[in-house]
């Protein structure tokens, strides 16, 4: 019996997936099937680093939200990243009036 379902979001060894099969092993452990962006891996249940990734909304259920200050960072670096990659002087456009509206 693994705790691992089909959908669960998982991290490993080397990088990050979603399970998309569970096999059942007669020993009593299982081979997870995973969709990565590079294509399948499979996996035993008992892999070392082998852990599921809490979705947004499993987080908020539980109380577990990160500091504001966290949020609002991380915020600015999508916008500044999203800028730098498109138009490298909008990107200035934006610090700057981010500096001066402060």
């Amino acid at each position: 019996m693994t705790d691992f379902e089909v959908g669960d979001r998982v991290e490993f060894a080397g990088g990050k997936g979603t399970v998309s099969e569970v096999i059942e092993r007669p020993s009593g452990g299982a081979i997870l099937q995973i969709s990565t962006g590079d294509g399948q891996r499979k996996l035993p249940s008992s892999a070392p680093g082998l852990e599921k990734i809490d979705s947004i909304s499993d987080r908020l259920a539980t109380g577990q939200v990160d500091d504001p200050m966290h949020v609002d960072l991380r915020e600015r670096a999508t916008r500044l990243d999203l800028a730098y990659r498109y138009d490298r002087f909008l990107s200035l456009k934006e610090r700057s009036a981010s500096a001066v509206s402060e």
